[in-house]
């Protein structure tokens, strides 16, 4: 039905006749049909009110200042409640679940695109979509080229890469256009699920199924279109909201009910357990601030009484016996509320020193794979700066909602019985104010939830680059990591002027409302003055009733602001919280090696591995273990070496045995003991550690090295220690081993890091001991004698050593040859050379180095 094609900026674009036009009428009912039954998640990214880009959940064009959609407009999305706001300043957006991500931001963008603090149905992934899975998504990164089917589970986003100058990047799942410079991609689109026609202009990108000029199957958008559509294709979106709804399906099965589901006061009642043990003085500053507000409320009758009477009848002495009345009044509301501050001023404190202590447990308990997965800014910024918003929450809106609602509903009966007609009057603008304030309330929440996010999204790049900072001068990145800064910090901005914004509006509204109704009761209780239907003093103390109520009635805009930032604080704090510790992650089949344990516990049988595999929670499920069938023995005193190719597990074997993480399959023995049996904190007073990355903490050289020892360790085992490190350079440091070493230990270097990593292993006599390459940053004559010394330390106990060099490799009994995720060979380090060409390839380099030296 392809009507007669025209030229249009340099590419082909087809037009479209009356029965396409028809055909595609009839697919877009269908399209709404099936957006009622998926109702796909509803994600807000908020920026400048004119950057905003507005797509549809599957499919849709988004285009600066609206929406620019040939199958599905802005209204139909609107009614079937399935429209997504996309924040596209300077960025790409559309698709299916999809928003666009910020430049720089590539390896942070979620499914469709969306950043990772954005919510999927409310509910967070597990982890961000990384660049590097663009492969898993069928993605052509080549002009010209199809792309393959992307109904695989996997394929729910697509992101694409950066072009050296720094081009944006973003994607949408099943189709979103990304703008920008870089290669060109070719995606099926189209009702016949044809190639794209690729123009001329390298900045024209394709998406899975979407491109800003196409053909008819495209909806012939033209212009400067950010956005793609689901596959490009009206014909199958029966088919492809299936697979959008199976994927969906399939990244949250696992994951909590929606924290959005709940309502601020549901969320924020999670802090009860923090509350209770202070709610005695919570509640009686309540009930003093109730008070103090209530003897507010006496001074307009005391003001009627004077004007009806001494001023009425010209009596000095009664109006000066008045005004010391009211002095009265004004004095004992200002005590009460100075009272009702230190009630709650101490409590209040202890209640945050308690969230941020169970904070801090909390995530000392969690396991790795949590920390892998969360950015550390993010986690800093729950401990801070959530934190002081639900004190402040708790110290004042939580007390003055009660408080206000008293006050206005006491003040409302004052109102009522000094003159009905007028007060009744004032209560007019409650009907509108309701809905009003309620839609403040939703849209409030999702902007502080975003800023929160994004603030903590500020303080990680702030840490990285601290932490970074040698490299960032050593490369003279300091412009680009400004610039990155700066970025993030707009955005940060953007959502507080939009806060800002909506806070306005609200107590603009809030405030004018009433102010029109005292106005007109004003002008009507003139008049009934006038008439002599009204003592003057009513009017004056009803006048003064209306404006005691208006801090109550404007300040809710305020407070309801400060409960929606406190419940998305609260919101965040309970994420954290809500992860399982490690103490409560199950082993696998422990009930099933129950027997086997407690036969064997006790005996002498060192280190074994029995059909060990493993890989990372977030790996794909197709994907290959990284470890598979590791089976390997260290006998009780023995040394064995773990040799491998860079990349082949010898770390992450290392990290199972601690229990860093969690086994896949089979299981890990100390003396016959299943470690899963073991509570962690024995099994880790076991087994010592050294990393290849050494660690250390911002405190004194003596502190480091002894937390691997126990609390009776004394300066003996400490010298110990470092001589078997050979750290004498520690002698010379101003105040030796009470020197304080700095953030990360940067004040040293990395070989004098790596010696006082080792020192901290052997420092407590473990019997069993993990160390991943810990002499790599040696040189050779230190290497030596760390060796020598090492030696006589490994004598009696069980080691495990990853080597990379023959000289470190010489300290084991024995050597194992991880390849391929599994034991390749066991032998000495002579035997396997002789026998092994892997194993003599991969020590030949540094064998050829070692005999020249000599």
């Amino acid at each position: 039905m392809a009507g007669a094609g025209v030229e249009a900026r340099g590419e082909f674009v087809e037009e479209e006749d009356a029965g396409a036009a028809e055909e595609r009428e009839g697919d877009r009912e269908a399209l709404l049909l099936a957006a009622r039954e998926l109702r796909p998640a509803r994600v807000e990214a908020v920026g400048e009110p004119e950057a905003f880009r507005e797509g549809a959940p599957v499919g849709g064009v988004g285009v600066e200042g609206g929406v620019e959609e040939q199958g599905l407009t802005h209204s139909d999305l609107r009614r079937e409640g399935a429209l997504l706001e996309l924040h596209a300043q300077e960025a790409a957006d559309g698709g299916v679940f999809g928003a666009g991500v910020e430049p720089g931001d590539a390896d942070r963008a979620a499914v469709g695109g969306a950043q990772s603090r954005d919510a999927l149905d409310g509910r967070r992934l597990p982890r961000p979509v990384r660049s590097e899975d663009a492969e898993d998504l069928a993605l052509v990164h080549a002009e010209g080229d199809a792309v393959d089917d992307a109904a695989s589970p996997v394929a729910l986003a697509q992101v694409t890469d950066v072009d050296e100058d720094g081009g944006r990047a973003g994607g949408g799942a099943f189709g979103a256009r990304v703008c920008g410079h870089g290669p060109r991609l070719a995606g099926r689109t189209g009702a016949r699920y044809r190639p794209v026609r690729q123009g001329p202009s390298s900045d024209r990108l394709r998406g899975l199924g979407g491109a800003a000029r196409s053909g008819r199957g495209c909806g012939g958008v033209t212009g400067s279109a950010r956005g793609g559509r689901m596959f490009g294709a009206y014909r199958e979106t029966r088919w492809a909201l299936s697979v959008a709804e199976r994927n969906l399906a399939a990244v949250t099965a696992d994951l909590p009910d929606s924290p959005k589901g709940r309502s601020a006061a549901r969320t924020l009642s999670r802090l009860w357990p923090y509350v209770r043990p202070v709610r005695a003085r919570l509640a009686t500053a309540a009930v003093i601030a109730v008070l103090a507000s209530c003897v507010g409320l006496v001074v307009p009758l005391v003001l009627k009484a004077i004007v009806d009477g001494p001023v009425a009848d010209h009596d000095p002495g009664g109006v000066w016996l008045g005004a010391l009345g009211l002095l009265l009044l004004g004095i004992t509301e200002a005590v009460l509320f100075g009272f009702r501050r230190w009630l709650v001023a101490r409590p209040l404190a202890g209640v945050e020193a308690e969230l941020r202590r169970d904070l801090f447990g909390r995530l000392q308990r969690l396991p790795t794979s949590f920390h892998d997965r969360w950015a550390s800014g993010q986690l800093l910024s729950r401990a801070t700066t959530d934190l002081m918003m639900l004190r402040m929450f708790l110290a004042f809106p939580l007390t003055f909602l009660l408080v206000n609602g008293v006050t206005i509903g006491v003040g409302v009966v004052i109102l009522v019985i000094q003159d009905w007609g007028l007060g009744l009057l004032l209560l007019v603008p409650v009907a509108p104010l309701v809905p009003l304030c309620t839609y403040f309330e939703r849209r409030y929440s999702t902007a502080a939830r975003q800023a929160q996010d994004q603030i903590g999204d500020v303080t990680t790049l702030v840490e990285e680059s601290v932490l970074g900072i040698r490299v960032v001068k050593g490369f003279g990145r300091h412009r680009s990591q400004a610039r990155v800064f700066r970025a993030r910090a707009k955005e940060l901005r953007a959502t507080e002027l939009r806060k800002a914004h909506l806070l306005a509006w609200i107590w603009g509204v809030i405030t004018t409302l009433p102010e029109l109704a005292i106005v007109t009761a004003l002008v009507l209780g003139t008049i009934r003055v006038a008439d002599g239907d009204l003592s003057a003093g009513t009017l004056v103390a009803f006048l003064s009733t209306a404006l005691a109520l208006r801090w109550p009635v404007e300040s809710i805009g305020f407070l309801l602001a400060m409960c929606q930032e406190a419940a998305a604080a609260a919101e965040r704090y309970f994420e954290v919280m809500d992860e399982r510790p490690e103490e409560d992650v199950p082993a696998p089949a422990a009930e099933a090696r129950a027997e086997v344990r407690a036969g064997a516990r006790g005996a002498a049988d060192g280190l074994r591995f029995h059909g060990v595999g493993f890989r990372f929670p977030d790996a794909a499920p197709d994907a290959p273990p990284l470890l598979d069938g590791v089976d390997l023995h260290v006998r009780p005193g023995e040394t064995v070496a773990l040799v491998g190719a860079t990349g082949c597990g010898k770390t992450t074997l290392t990290h199972l045995v601690p229990r860093l993480y969690e086994l896949s399959e089979g299981r890990i023995t100390l003396d016959g003991e299943d470690i899963t049996a073991m509570p962690r904190e024995r099994l880790r007073s076991l087994v010592a550690v050294a990393f290849e990355e050494p660690t250390l903490f911002s405190a004194s050289i003596a502190e480091n090295v002894l937390m691997g020892a126990g609390p009776d360790a004394g300066t003996k085992d400490l010298a110990r220690a470092l001589d078997v490190a050979q750290a004498g350079f520690v002698k010379d440091l101003p105040h030796a081993e009470s020197t304080e070493v700095g953030e990360q230990g940067l004040s040293l270097s990395g070989g004098q890091r790596q010696r006082l990593a080792l020192a901290r292993a052997v420092v407590g006599s473990p019997p069993f001991l993990v160390l991943d390459d810990p002499l790599s940053a040696l040189d050779v004559a230190t290497e030596a004698a760390v060796e020598a010394a090492l030696r006589r330390v490994l004598e009696g106990t069980t080691a495990l050593v990853v080597a990379h060099r023959p000289s470190t490799v010489q300290l084991a009994d024995r050597v194992a040859l991880l390849s391929d995720g599994r034991i390749t060979a066991v032998g000495t380090h002579h035997q396997l050379l002789r026998e092994n060409a892997e194993y003599a390839w991969l020590m030949s380099g540094a064998e050829r180095a070692l005999e020249g030296q000599a």
